[in-house]
């Protein structure tokens, strides 16, 4: 008897391997398996290497020194402000430094960008562990496809992220329509309230109300970030994208060999 789900963790578990930065940017076996020049193109990965850790080490030792002597001159608000915008320089720099690193290093392993190079390092684990088990595309579309998609959906359904999205525009969709019928009804019961008073406080309302949209909007991107890296179902998801790679990638390869077989007919 065949399981879906073992098989399914199984990829799951190869494709989780292969795509930590451990594995790709550290071990980077598949330097190894190039043909030309592997362990020269191992050295300059660990040249490379090297190189990002002291860039980072010489910016943190930077960030320290400049706080240590700024803290001798300024005081209070004024140094935690300095300190602040200090800190995000020197982030930004941090980032700029391991985003060259990697360019650098996906060059080196034949690839314009570090994203490139992952998903192709991904989608090559996933074929080689799929190829194992000599699944048919009709096999594929059929039955594992299918029995992945439904998965995906039971777990994304089932998540509190997935609540979290559907309840938090409703509970502000109602603090603004609530504040709304507060003040009809205030000024409804109050007939002494002014008419000045009433557009003050119907502006107040307005400006709290785009505040709620724009703080409810920041908060519903977050969670949907979360939800992406932090959700245990991600790599299912993963595997749902791969899954569509690889019966797009053998459907062209047999239309190009039927064309290849006709053009050799004609000949």
């Amino acid at each position: 008897m065949v399981d879906l789900d073992d098989i399914l963790f199984e990829l799951k578990q190869e494709v989780t391997r292969v795509k930590k930065m451990k594995y790709l940017f550290i071990d980077s076996p598949f330097l190894n398996e190039m043909k030309e020049e592997p362990g020269v193109k191992a050295e300059k990965k660990n040249k490379i290497l090297v190189e990002c850790i002291l860039r980072l080490v010489s910016c943190l030792l930077v960030f320290i020194l400049f706080i240590f002597f700024m803290n001798k001159f300024l005081h209070g608000q004024i140094f935690l402000i300095v300190a602040g915008l200090v800190f995000l320089l020197a982030f930004f720099v941090a980032i700029i430094s391991i985003t060259k690193s990697l360019t650098h290093f996906s060059k080196l392993s034949g690839f314009k960008t570090f994203d490139k190079l992952r998903k192709n390092v991904i989608y090559d684990a996933f074929n080689k562990k799929l190829n194992k088990h000599n699944f048919s595309t009709d096999q594929i579309e059929k039955y594992i496809l299918p029995h992945l998609k439904d998965k995906n959906n039971d777990r994304r359904e089932a998540s509190i992220t997935t609540f979290l999205k559907i309840i938090i525009p409703s509970i502000l969709v109602s603090m603004i329509v609530s504040g709304f019928t507060l003040i009809i009804n205030t000024a409804v019961e109050e007939p002494s309230l002014k008419e000045g008073e009433f557009n003050q406080v119907l502006g107040l309302w307005l400006i709290l109300g785009i505040e709620v949209i724009v703080f409810g909007a920041f908060l519903y991107t977050g969670i949907h970030y979360a939800q992406k890296i932090l959700s245990s179902n991600k790599n299912y998801k993963l595997l749902e994208k791969l899954f569509y790679s690889y019966l797009l990638e053998k459907n062209l390869n047999t239309s190009q060999n039927k064309k290849a077989k006709k053009s050799k007919k004609r000949k």
